[in-house]
């Protein structure tokens, strides 16, 4: 206690100074000078570290870059859209999610850019109502919660693979050819560009249609996100 804590992982290099350090003994706190290697403690007053941190105290020179492997977090399973009761509460609803957020990675917070909603993820339907709840007994905030809805994701079984031919609209002229591959992968990979060659046309249209493809991966047009699939590469025009 009394020296700087530097936070690696989410904290990405935050110094921050506890102003206690406890011991958890069922209800009872008692706080402590000091915790000696293999003490399982609590840090008082941490602004900015987030489940999973690593924290070093005074790294040495070469050691400011440790990191333990933290805390691996499946994706969410379940959403349901929150919003504030009065717009006055809005900041306030944000500030107490970003806490969550600190505490429990595993709660996600996103935009539905359809619907313009604030959406909520979590591990299941207990979860999430167990975090509207914080919200109204610890933050006193007042939310409305829509319908939770499964998180599904769908895939393909199969490579892909289609051409198509389009006419330029480069000062050349002429015609393209474009071919593009989409195939399964191990769903752990998510969906994402291959390292692969691609068609040799002219880089602003490769750049396009590359776009095109990923952007389809990415976004649920007709059915749900689309994953574990491998899609064109990225290259810039």
């Amino acid at each position: 206690r009394g020296g700087g804590l530097a936070a690696g992982g989410g904290g990405g290099g935050l110094v921050e100074t506890p102003t206690a350090l406890l011991t958890l003994h069922g209800g009872e706190a008692v706080e402590i000078q000091a915790a000696p290697a293999g003490t399982i403690c609590a840090a008082r007053g941490l602004k900015g570290v987030a489940t999973g941190d690593t924290l070093l105290l005074r790294p040495k020179e070469g050691l400011g870059a440790l990191r333990l492997p933290g805390v691996a977090v499946p994706p969410p399973v379940f959403f349901c859209a929150v919003e504030a009761e009065a717009a006055s509460q809005q900041p306030a609803l944000d500030a107490a999610l970003a806490a969550l957020r600190l505490e429990d990675p595993s709660v996600a917070v996103k935009n539905d850019a359809s619907t313009g909603q604030l959406m909520v993820g979590g591990m299941g339907e207990l979860h999430l109502e167990v975090l509207l709840q914080r919200l109204a007994s610890e933050w006193q905030l007042r939310v409305r919660a829509g319908e939770m809805r499964v998180a599904y994701r769908e895939s393909i079984c199969s490579a892909v693979r289609r051409t198509s031919t389009h006419a330029s609209q480069l000062k050349e002229g002429g015609e393209v050819r474009i071919e593009i591959e989409v195939r399964p992968l191990d769903l752990a990979d998510g969906a994402g560009a291959a390292p692969q060659e691609g068609p040799q046309e002219a880089a602003a249209v490769q750049h396009a249609a590359s776009e095109a493809v990923r952007s389809a991966l990415t976004r649920r047009e007709l059915g749900h996100l689309l994953d574990g699939m491998r899609g064109p590469p990225n290259p810039r025009p």
